[in-house]
């Protein structure tokens, strides 16, 4: 935490989560696949979980960042 600090100003799990977020938006915009399959794919073992989480960070749901991203 103190190296993720001072090299990037956040601390190590607010690093992981924002590397998590940014996999998770390239697999919603550029793949077919489900948004479920997605969910385990990257370890999740919950979709309600996964909605939660990502919207949280991101504002919109893992759907409505799919869609706008296609528009």
């Amino acid at each position: 935490n103190e190296i993720c600090r001072k090299f990037r100003d956040k601390t190590a799990s607010v690093l992981i989560k924002d590397r998590v977020v940014l996999e998770i938006k390239k697999q919603l915009a550029n793949s077919n696949s489900s948004i479920k399959e997605i969910v385990y794919s990257l370890n999740f073992n919950d979709p309600a979980n996964f909605n939660k989480f990502f919207k949280s960070s991101t504002g919109v749901s893992p759907s409505q960042f799919r869609e706008e991203h296609y528009k």
